[in-house]
């Protein structure tokens, strides 16, 4: 990722399954700093495009397939979508298509689309290298559960270092978000 120039501050987002690639993603997005939000791969477009269009990633890694329910379903057409509506955000670079099997799937037909492989061969370093942070510095976007789209009341989209820069007992907390629309952390607020 830093070969592709993500650094300190940047977004990088996946819509993939828990697997061994986004522990990789989530890990080296962290190293440097970054900011990493995730989406899973049976969420409609319209949803992972309303929880990215807010998130302005410079790069989502994305599986090329899933296994829903015992049959393989190719997310390629997906992937086209994704490059389409995030378009008009500035932030957004490509998506890297992770091969969910074996084989890798076409990426002839998409644009702003690479292959992992393609991905890390532009890469150079052998040692992962870890940038200074603030203890405080934000790097998970999280969403609260059932959360995706815009509302009028704002998203309920918050960076994980909240709790641990504010004293309040629990009980508070829980108070508190009940009654947030928009929750502005560590200098991010996403409406």
């Amino acid at each position: 990722m830093r070969a592709h120039g993500v650094r300190k501050g940047d977004r990088v987002a996946v819509v993939a399954s828990n697997s061994v690639d986004t522990l990789c993603v989530f890990l080296g997005v962290t190293a440097l700093g970054g900011l990493f939000s995730s989406s899973s791969t049976d969420m409609g477009t319209s949803g992972v495009l309303a929880r990215l269009t807010q998130v302005k990633p410079r790069l989502v890694f994305m599986d090329d397939g899933a296994l829903y329910n015992g049959k393989v379903v190719d997310l390629r057409p997906k992937m086209k979508e994704i490059v389409e509506g995030m378009e008009r955000i500035g932030e957004f670079e490509a998506i890297v298509s992770v091969p969910r099997w074996e084989e890798a799937q076409s990426l002839s037909r998409l644009k702003r689309c690479v292959g992992l492989e393609e991905f890390l061969k532009q890469g150079d370093e052998k040692d992962l290298r870890f940038e200074r942070v603030e203890f405080n510095d934000p790097f998970l976007i999280v969403y609260s559960s059932g959360v995706s789209f815009p509302s009028n009341h704002g998203s309920r989209v918050m960076e994980l270092t909240h709790i641990s820069k504010d004293d309040r007992p629990a009980e508070m907390h829980r108070a508190w978000y009940r009654q947030c629309d928009t929750l502005s952390l560590q200098g991010v607020t996403i409406t």
